[in-house]
């Protein structure tokens, strides 16, 4: 998958541990259905939760700090 989408310069997947189950899922429901909507849906929302976890532990680095220009 992130072959795949490396080639195409798409971001990486990112599944985390604990939506694995989930994960599955959203495959299985997309070959049943023949979209592929359920693991596009499925992974934006893992990206988006990639991205929140990235902001804050960003931010928590980055207290105290001060850039001046």
């Amino acid at each position: 998958m992130n072959y795949i989408q490396t080639s195409h310069n798409m971001p990486m997947g990112i599944v985390h541990k604990d939506e694995k189950t989930n994960y599955i899922e959203a495959l299985n429901e997309s070959r049943a259905t023949e979209s592929t909507k359920p693991i596009v849906v499925f992974l934006a929302k893992e990206y988006a939760r990639f991205l929140e976890e990235q902001i804050n532990q960003s931010q928590k680095q980055s207290k105290g700090f001060v850039f001046m220009f």
